[in-house]
């Protein structure tokens, strides 16, 4: 399972699958071996140069692709995090990353893999982020709308489309009975065998508002939750600058995921998002962010 960005609801969504009699979780909460992808695909394309010779060579690029692929797949399936009731091997492994890093080159390797992409209101997404971990409002917009546009993108060129499944993050919210259904039947479990009776007390796992209560900090201890939790629209307390600035840099984005956009901006809203984009400042913030990224071991939320 991979997550459109940190914040989008992977844990939640990962426990409550791994308490299924036949699924369960990788020990790793949070691989990233997906992301890693590009690097594998750089590699397997050096091996392809460097066999060029006057002698006929067949193109092996696929099977070295597929075999690496196997190798990710066994990893995870001998990584499992104990659970209750649970056979000591489970016939479906739920890894998660909240990043689509990577995403593009997932069926080179994994052509065959379940894939759940989550998605998530990416102004709830970048709320969030700001309460948990202080992010930047203007970077995280970029962000979401660079997720989403790799999102999109390998929708529309998935060359295992049965394979792969995009769920929102807000119909788990609204109906997790029938979200679990839906999950469970795609990656071929008996969805009957599910204790269903277990979602409505359903622990909160990371939320912002863990912080908010005087934590200090996010963990990803479960904690019970009470009943006026909902996280679905936080953002609603925005400034219109800043939802109109969100718009501005991730409204089309977020549409083509299928949520509804601010209202349209003004056309001083619109001269107000000019001069921000040409601030020195924020340039400078942009530069400085895209050197960082370009170094290696570099990664930043």
């Amino acid at each position: 399972m991979l997550g459109i960005r940190h914040r989008c609801g992977t844990n939640i969504v990962q426990e409550t699958l791994s308490r299924h009699p036949d699924c369960g979780a990788h020990d790793d909460p949070e691989d990233f071996l997906v992301s890693g992808l590009p690097v594998l695909a750089a590699y397997v394309d050096r091996v392809m140069q460097r066999r060029r010779s006057r002698q006929p060579r067949r193109d092996l690029s696929d099977e070295i692709s597929h075999a690496l692929g196997c190798a990710l797949e066994d990893y995870v399936a001998g990584h499992v995090l104990p659970g209750d009731d649970q056979p000591a091997a489970p016939s479906r492994v739920i890894s998660k990353t909240p990043s689509v890093e990577g995403l593009p080159y997932f069926r080179s390797f994994l052509p065959d893999a379940y894939l759940v992409i989550l998605i998530r209101d990416g102004r709830a997404i970048l709320d969030s982020a700001m309460r948990s971990f202080d992010a930047e409002f203007e970077h995280g917009c970029r962000r979401f709308a660079k997720a989403a546009d790799i999102v999109t993108d390998f929708l529309d060129t998935d060359t295992n489309p049965e394979r792969t499944l995009l769920v929102r993050f807000e119909d788990f919210l609204d109906d997790k009975r029938s979200f679990v259904e839906r999950l469970l039947r795609f990656i071929g479990v008996d969805d009957a065998r599910y204790p269903y009776d277990e979602l409505a007390s359903l622990p909160v796992i990371g939320s912002s508002e863990l912080k908010a209560e005087g934590e200090g900090s996010v963990h990803w201890r479960p904690v019970a939750a009470d009943s006026g939790f909902d996280p679905r629209r936080r953002f609603e307390s925005w400034s219109a600058e800043k939802l109109d600035r969100f718009d501005w840099l991730a409204g089309e984005q977020l549409a083509r995921l299928g949520y509804p956009r601010s209202s349209p901006a003004s056309p001083l809203a619109k001269l107000r998002n000019l001069a921000l984009d040409l601030n020195p400042l924020y340039l400078s913030r942009r530069l400085k962010r895209t050197l960082r990224a370009a170094t290696p071991g570099r990664r930043g939320r």
